[in-house]
């Protein structure tokens, strides 16, 4: 049973990871502003609690890219990323974004059916404490040496 919570910790993880900044990145170089997320917009206390939670948990695991986003964010003309910020974020960071797709719930999905295949269903937890870990570090990692790249050239 310790298996299958660690699993759903590292699985919260990775999950919010990926999330992140696939739906930034896309933000950014395509809708062209800095994502602002918002607690006080929402009504209910608990699920404001929550996503309170879940944004300080984001700033915690993503801490650098928090800062490469405040500096375009302070650089944005009316609120729109300028056009060299812009062509300057999606050098630097459409390779980790798209690394960051491994995470993702088709990896999972792949897992199972191969685990299936293999009789080995027993190892799926192990597959995401191990395996996704070690690609969630290495992401993260990557991720930071575009963030450093970033903020070098602003």
């Amino acid at each position: 049973m310790i298996w299958a919570a660690l699993a759903v910790i590292a699985n919260t993880a990775q999950a919010q990871m990926y999330e992140y900044h696939r739906h930034h990145y896309a933000t950014i170089v395509v809708k062209r502003f800095v994502p602002r997320d918002d607690p006080t917009k929402i009504a209910s206390p608990w699920i404001k609690s929550l996503y309170r939670f879940y944004l300080a948990m984001q700033r915690m695991l993503n801490g650098l890219h928090v800062e490469v986003e405040s500096v375009m964010a302070a650089r944005s003309i009316g609120g729109t990323v300028r056009e060299d910020d812009r062509a300057r974020y999606r050098d630097c960071f459409y390779g980790p974004v798209r690394a960051w797709n491994l995470l993702g719930d088709n990896t999972r999905f792949y897992a199972i059916g191969v685990l299936a295949w293999l009789d080995r269903l027993d190892l799926f937890f192990v597959f995401i404490l191990v395996p996704m870990n070690l690609a969630l570090v290495a992401l993260w990692l990557w991720q930071r040496h575009a963030d450093r790249r970033f903020l070098a050239t602003v």
